[in-house]
């Protein structure tokens, strides 16, 4: 195994010989580095050759034409270093590569939770939460958050938005007390019956992110417990309204004419 110093003249010229797959130039100062050229291939790359526990290593550094010999030595010595400690230098890259795979995943995780939107994070609620709940239940998710202005079924007035429209395109990690109090207030002078309901499905579903892989890091406290906002929605009002004695007989016509 002839050993030269590696030029940038010698690795361009070398070349694999016809009656081999694959063939080195080895480098003469720094021990198991060397240029590898493949049959019917022009690409070659620098590779670092040793031993580990008893066994031969190999290692590709990389192409030729994006390192520099300079920096191949560099890298060669490097992975030299690991081994002189007792460490497998693919083992380091494997982990090195798994500890880089997690980091990017962490900061997509914590890119994602800085751009989610209450109404991102409700509908995934929904879709997950909807085959354990009623239809009504699940129509009155749907009511809280459409956007209103369509033409209602028996008059010309269109529909209002739902209850939890202001929030659908909050962040959720400005869901606060705060918010919900400046809500709350305004909701009880114009719709409270419905404003109780959405409090009490905006808990619910808080509560869930709580529990939620990636929401639990955003959400870590639910706002709606506030006793403030609960007092300031009021509470439901008891219907004391009955038939007296004089109108059942008006009632009975009534209802029995409708089911002829």
């Amino acid at each position: 195994m002839a050993k030269i110093n590696l030029t940038t003249g010698r690795i361009s010229s070398f070349k694999c010989a016809e009656s081999k797959k694959q063939d080195f130039l080895w480098c003469n100062e720094v021990k198991g580095l060397a240029v590898r050229a493949t049959a019917g291939s022009m690409i070659k790359r620098y590779i670092y050759q040793s031993r580990f526990s008893g066994k031969t290593i190999r290692l590709t550094i990389g192409k030729t034409d994006v390192w520099s010999i300079r920096a191949a030595k560099e890298e060669a010595r490097r992975l030299q270093i690991i081994i002189d400690q007792g460490d497998d230098p693919r083992e380091v890259k494997r982990e090195k590569a798994t500890i880089k795979k997690a980091a990017e995943i962490a900061k997509q995780q914590e890119e994602r939770r800085e751009r989610c939107t209450f109404g991102e994070a409700w509908h995934e609620y929904v879709n997950v939460r909807k085959s354990k709940w009623s239809e009504s239940h699940l129509k009155d998710h749907l009511k809280m958050i459409r956007s209103g202005g369509e033409t209602r079924n028996r008059s010309n007035k269109l529909t209002i938005p739902g209850c939890l429209t202001p929030f659908m395109d909050v962040r959720l990690q400005n869901i606060s007390k705060e918010l919900l109090t400046e809500w709350a207030e305004k909701e009880s002078k114009e719709r409270p019956t419905q404003a109780r309901l959405a409090l009490r499905l905006v808990r619910a579903f808080l509560n869930w992110c709580i529990e939620h892989d990636l929401y639990k890091d955003i959400v870590q406290n639910n706002p709606t417990k506030n006793k403030s906002i609960r007092e300031l929605l009021g509470k439901p009002q008891v219907k004391n309204d009955v038939l007296q004695r004089e109108q059942l007989s008006v009632w009975f016509n009534c209802t029995s004419s409708d089911l002829i």
